[in-house]
């Protein structure tokens, strides 16, 4: 029997080309907030949000939505309305790269990746699958570190680097 952790362990994103790599973040209110990007894809419009928490600037949530039977966006697979359309270990990889991406162009701390849904048990199915997913492809994020507080609270956080004097900054 194979254990889906065994198998999560063994996927390399790498291999597994993203819809889309080129990001157009805009500024949804003008303050630095919250930033969206919508990406199409094969006629699909993705969303993907960054929304810093509490106004910091520093500690980010990430979010990506696709359209759903009722014409809104969603981030439950079974009410999409692209099912079979889109490859969701594609649209994984693309969520990947947009979090590189906001990552290179802010000055981002923490990155909540934490899976949501409606239901607690598919919202702690998918941190579980999103942590396995980033251990795998830590090397995207050599910068960060994957923490779980836990069952459903998954974060990126960036490692903390100390100059020659002990400091914390971005000494290399």
């Amino acid at each position: 029997m194979i254990l889906l952790k065994s198998l999560l362990t063994e996927i390399d994103l790498t291999s597994i080309r993203p819809y889309a790599t080129q990001f157009v973040w805009s500024d949804r209110w003008g303050d630095a907030s919250s930033f969206a990007c919508d990406v199409t894809i094969e006629d699909i419009n993705v969303q993907f949000k960054i929304l810093s928490e509490g106004y910091s600037g520093k500690a980010w949530t990430f979010a990506f939505y696709m359209p759903s039977d009722s014409g809104v966006h969603t981030t439950n697979a079974a009410s999409t309305s692209v099912r079979g359309r889109l490859t969701y270990l594609r649209i994984l990889s693309t969520c990947l790269e947009a979090i590189r991406d906001f990552a290179n162009i802010q000055p981002v701390d923490s990155i909540d990746i934490s899976g949501a849904d409606q239901t607690p048990d598919k919202s702690a199915q998918k941190t579980r699958i999103y942590a396995e997913l980033f251990k795998a492809n830590a090397s995207m994020f050599p910068d960060f570190q994957v923490t779980q507080r836990n069952a459903s609270k998954l974060s990126l956080v960036r490692i903390q680097r100390a100059d020659s004097t002990g400091v914390p900054g971005n000494a290399s």
